[in-house]
This record gives structure tokens, sequence and C-alpha cells, in this order.
């Protein structure tokens, strides 16, 4: 019943819950529950034992969500007392603190974007050098990466001194205005116009196009491509040119602001040029050992 229940039910949503489902089914044989009857008495149970299964907290949520449909099925209350919410709360303060935290990310650094530009010019592969195009706009426009993914090549210009870039939506854009990300051209450290105009050239990339397409070879670059891709290609480019392990998208965002903030940038022009709305800036500003940009 819960199965045919389940298939009416949106494919988006489901598919959301599988998981979630399976492990509430693992739970409920552990604590000798029927899934049909789930009261509080039976939720306690389960919530004690997903503690003692170390789930994490979204998995706890996952959890609740499938609970709660299954409830609706059975016409069962879904009523939180006093006594669940507190047991379920221990359950979840338990799991925290015995997680293992993830290893801070390492800031980005200018030796790291040129390794991946080496290395893309090295197997000339069309792939590594739109992963090579990303990271240069990431660390040199203090960007994150999802504010650059669609953006197409008339949102791009190019002048003596400065490339200017039109993002039509970012994180912080609540109202869909669109806002500017402005990149000094050269320096010293990297040639951000030279590499840019030669990665427009490699991929053929022109009005219309997205800068970062997920076609790379013949055929539309209409398509812009996706994050699962770029985070695999940036995964496998860590281990072809030995970066560390705890570089992520979000690392050249970091390494930038870092080494703005260790060169004496006031903190309000850092915090502009990133579009920050709030003063989680402060949490990036921190220590870089790499020479300036130029």
């Amino acid at each position: 019943m819960v199965d045919l229940y389940f298939k009416g039910r949106e494919g988006s949503t489901m598919n959301s819950y599988k998981s979630s489902y399976k492990r509430l089914l693992e739970l409920c044989r552990e604590a000798e529950v029927s899934i049909f009857r789930m009261g509080e008495e039976e939720r306690c149970a389960i919530w004690v034992e997903a503690g003692l299964a170390g789930i994490s907290a979204a998995g706890l949520r996952g959890i609740s969500a499938v609970i709660a449909m299954v409830n609706e099925l059975m016409g069962l209350s879904d009523m939180t007392s006093g006594r669940e919410r507190t047991i379920k709360k221990s359950v979840i303060k338990e799991v925290n603190l015995k997680k293992v935290h993830k290893e801070k990310r390492r800031p980005g650094t200018i030796r790291d974007v040129k390794a991946i530009v080496e290395e893309a010019r090295r197997t000339d592969s069309k792939a590594d050098w739109r992963l090579a195009a990303m990271v240069v706009l990431c660390i040199f426009g203090c960007r994150r990466h999802d504010d650059l993914l669609r953006i197409r090549v008339e949102d791009v210009t190019i002048s003596r001194s400065r490339i200017r870039i039109f993002m039509r939506k970012n994180k912080t854009d609540v109202y869909n205005e669109g806002s500017v990300c402005s990149i000094t051209a050269g320096g010293r450290a990297f040639d951000v116009k030279g590499f840019l105009e030669e990665y427009f050239r490699k991929l053929s990339l022109e009005k219309g196009c997205c800068v970062f397409p997920k076609n790379v070879g013949k055929g539309g670059k209409g398509m812009p491509t996706t994050y699962p891709t770029m985070y695999k290609e940036l995964e496998m480019m860590k281990g072809k040119v030995g970066l560390q392990g705890n570089l992520t998208w979000h690392s050249w965002r970091i390494g930038s602001i870092s080494r703005g903030n260790q060169l004496g940038v006031r903190r309000t022009s850092i915090k502009a040029a990133g579009l920050w709305k709030s003063s989680c800036v402060d949490v990036y500003c921190g220590p870089s050992a790499e020479p300036g940009f130029g």
C-alpha cells in the first residue's frame, strides 16, 4: 500500500526521499515497529535507533518527511509531542557531537591556477580549457562558481585594461536586476585578458554562445554546462596536477579575498567586489601565503 501511495506522488519528490524511505524501513525492523502504525511511542523508538545508527541531521529530516507521508496515507495523527521533540533534539545533538568535521577548505592560489592552465595547454582538451577558464574568472573576479556558470559571450566586455562581466543573476541579486564583475585585464602574476581571448578562440565562442558551454565540441554552444560536470572535472584535475584534496570551487573565492585582505585592501572594498550583503565576508578573510596577484 505504501509503495502504491508513493507511486502516486510526484516523481521528483519520491526520488529525493527514496533513500530515506529505505532507511526508515531498516530502522523499523531494528526497533520492531510496523511502518503502518507509527504513533508517538513508535516514532520515539525510531529516533533512538536512528541515533544509535549515527544518521546525520539531514538524514533525520528526510526520515521525518517520509514518516509524515506514511502517516498521511494511514490517516494517523502527525502531531509531535514535547517528549518526541526532546528525544529527536537529543539524538541530533549527539550525532553532531560525534560527527567528524570536514577538512577546512584551502584557499586557492595563483600557483594552483597556473598549474591548471598549464595542464589545459598541455592536454589541449577543450574540457580542461573550460575548467581553467572558470578557475581564472572565479579567483580574479572573486566570484562564486554558480555566478558565472550561465554567462554568455555578449555578457563579457574586454577592453585594454579591464574585463567587465555582466551577471544576469547571482546569489545576492534577489530582484534579478543583474550585476557587474570587474577584473583587471593583466598583471605581473597572470594575463587574464590574454588567456580569456585564447580560450574564446580555442572553443570557437561567439555571440550567443555560453562562455562555459555544455558542448565543447562541434555543434551548438547555447546550453551551459552543469555544476556536477564542473565538480567532477575539478576533482579529476586535482589528481592530475597534484592539488590538495580540500581544494573546492569555493576555494578560489576564498583565496581571492584572503589575499586581498593580506595586502591591506579595505574590508569595504572586498565586500563590494564580492557582492556580499552581510558581514559573513569576515569569515573568509583568512591568511594566505601566496605572492601578490599583480
